[in-house]
Formats: C-alpha cells, structure tokens, sequence
C-alpha cells in the first residue's frame, strides 16, 4: 500500500509541476506577444508622424525650353541642375562608394555650339541612363557609381559617337572630399588644362 501511495504522490507532483510549467510557458507568450504588440503599436506612431511630414513635390513640369533672343538656343545651365546639384550628388554617391568599398568616376563632358547642348543630354541619358548636371554653358557631368575611370573614358566615347563632344573623367580617391573630386574634373577639362 505505500509504494501505491508513493505512486500516486508521485504521478500528483509530475502533474502540478507539468502545470506550473504550462503555466509559465502561456504567462511568457503573453508576455512575448505583449511586447510585440507595443512594438507595432509604436512603429504605427512613427509611421502616422513620418506619413504626415511627407509631400508631394511641387517641381517645375520638363518640356522643352523655350528659345532664347534671337532663336538662340537655350544654355544647358538654364534646363539642368547645376554645380551645387553635382556637388549633393556627388556626395552621396561618395557615402556609398565608401560603405561598400566601391569605385566612383565622375565624367564632363561638353559641345563646342549651344545649340548642340540638348543632343549631349540626350545621348548622355541614352548610354549612361545617369542624370546629367549642368557644369558650363555647354557642358554636362555624370556620375558612374561602381565604375573606374577607363569605364568614364569609355562613356566619353559612346556620348561623342551620338554627338560632337569631348570629355574627361575623374575617378575618386578615398582621400577626396566631394568638393574636392568636382574641383580636379573641371581642373582637368578646362580646355587651356
């Protein structure tokens, strides 16, 4: 009779322990789901603030710019983003480049005629698909992000073969700040340099 009672005990001590533990286990998930709940919840509130900060842009509409006195046609500086813009650009492109450790050419390239100027962006978007900044009257640049300066030598050539320009390509060194990058192409492709 008393291994039978030591039995049951038993089987009764196996049974409360198999609850507290069920117990603990269901007080943890809720605790766990409580915790992800206040996440969500959070990341909806940040969601609602960052959504609300945001809108929509109000650029100019891109059409063709209108002809200047005389029939002359418009300067690349007057349809294009700029230095400044070249500079921003070239700036981010620079934090990329260094967070993946990658190459970083930038390339001007520019036409002897103003009139000529809309053929240089065009061929500019067809082969490099880059945007192009206005860097002169009759000058564009772009960036090459993950591309050497043989790669910008070689975008040079594909923008002459559509239109009558020439070019330079300046390609970063770790050392360089934006500034600094800009200042040795434009140094470089000045026609008297």
């Amino acid at each position: 009779m008393t291994t039978g009672l030591l039995v049951l005990l038993g089987a009764a001590l196996v049974l409360v322990v198999a609850a507290l533990v069920a117990v603990v286990a269901r007080s943890r998930a809720s605790a766990r789901e409580t915790r992800h709940r206040e996440a969500l919840e959070r990341l909806e509130r940040r969601l609602d603030l960052s959504l609300g900060d945001v809108r929509a842009p109000s650029l100019p509409p891109f059409g063709a710019a209108p002809a200047g006195p005389e029939g002359a046609a418009p300067l690349v500086a007057d349809r294009l983003p700029g230095r400044a813009a070249l500079l921003d650009a070239v700036g981010a492109e620079i934090e990329r480049a260094r967070a993946g450790s990658t190459r970083l050419t930038i390339v001007l390239v520019r036409v002897a005629e103003s009139s000529l100027v809309d053929s240089l962006v065009e061929a500019v978007r067809e082969v490099t698909g880059r945007r192009a900044y206005a860097v002169g009257p009759t000058a564009a640049a772009f960036t090459l992000p993950g591309q050497g300066r043989a790669n910008g030598l070689g975008a040079v050539a594909r923008v002459g073969s559509r239109t009558t320009s020439v070019g330079h390509a300046a390609e970063w060194r770790p050392e360089e700040t934006p500034a600094e990058l800009v200042a040795r192409l434009l140094a470089e492709s000045r026609p008297d340099g």
